[in-house]
């Protein structure tokens, strides 16, 4: 089990939330093995998952994390202020590794800050309704490199809660071929 380095406001199986998976050490351990060397993440929330990623690679980090007034949809765990927003990599020392951008993924335009082909690891943590989630995967399929590795978080065939919804879209992707 490979332990997080920054726990501090971690929103991971098993550090939060349910106890019964570890969704922490299998990303922390994806990110480690592979390397890599641009990561997007969609839902920022503390910058706990960005700060461990920074602690266990060389990597720039893109992340994407909606103000209170940008908010839309339904199904969101947080509405974080501006300066509650990527607190925890911030005060890691991770800053300068980090593009923090305040936007609703609905209107996030990848192009605009990151080069096509770029993104070798990206995970999607952002709104839990199943159309933001298909739009957020469907939106960053320009900037992610042929061998990208693409993580969704909350999706889970109980269809408890958010799950559901996260769920149905990571099946309907499936339909369409991903």
């Amino acid at each position: 089990t490979l332990i997080p380095p920054e726990l501090t406001h971690i929103h991971l199986s098993p550090h939060s939330g349910p106890k019964d998976h570890d969704d922490a050490t299998l990303l922390f351990s994806l990110a480690r093995e592979r390397q890599p060397r641009r990561v997007l993440e969609l839902g920022t929330a503390h910058g706990a998952t960005v700060a461990n990623i920074c602690a266990l690679t060389n990597a720039t980090v893109y992340t994407v994390n909606a103000l209170p007034e940008q908010i839309g949809g339904d199904l969101v765990t947080f509405a974080l202020d501006q300066d509650e927003i990527g607190c925890v990599y911030r005060k890691a020392g991770y800053a300068s590794r980090v593009v923090q951008i305040y936007e609703n993924t609905r209107h996030f335009k990848p192009e605009h800050y990151i080069a096509p082909g770029s993104i070798d690891f990206a995970i999607i943590d952002a709104c839990h309704d199943a159309d933001y989630v298909v739009s957020d995967f469907l939106r960053i399929q320009p900037v992610l490199a042929s061998n990208a590795l693409v993580l969704l978080h909350d999706v889970h065939p109980s269809m408890k809660a958010h799950l559901g919804d996260s769920y149905i879209a990571c099946m309907y992707l499936r339909k369409l071929g991903f």
